[in-house]
């Protein structure tokens, strides 16, 4: 009996805890820092696999703060993109001026 309840610990150790997932985790899993479970990588973001952490406290100073954080990081990031492709496409017209600046010498 006790042998059957640590095999059955132990499988559902080994499942994403996101409910109705039934992805194995046991290569690659993300543990949350708000509530200690294990999850796959798609359901790796608190948000998404609805923690019990941000529900029950979003009073909490350090969740509060992370999600201002992961907020502010995908600012970043979209910001960074846009100044990617702003800076891309100025190096894309420049070859054409100059070639217009030759072709009117």
């Amino acid at each position: 009996d006790i042998d059957k309840l640590v095999d059955e610990i132990s499988k559902d150790d080994n499942v994403c805890r996101m409910k109705h997932c039934s992805i194995s985790i046991r290569i690659l899993f993300i543990e949350c820092r708000f509530c200690g479970c294990r999850f796959c990588v798609k359901h790796q973001q608190p948000e998404v696999h609805q923690c019990r952490s941000l529900r029950a406290g979003s009073s909490s100073a350090s969740s509060s703060q992370s999600t201002k954080s992961i907020i502010y990081k995908r600012f970043l990031e979209h910001k960074l993109t846009y100044k990617i492709n702003e800076c891309s496409e100025k190096r894309n017209k420049a070859p054409q001026k100059i070639r217009q600046i030759q072709i009117d010498r």
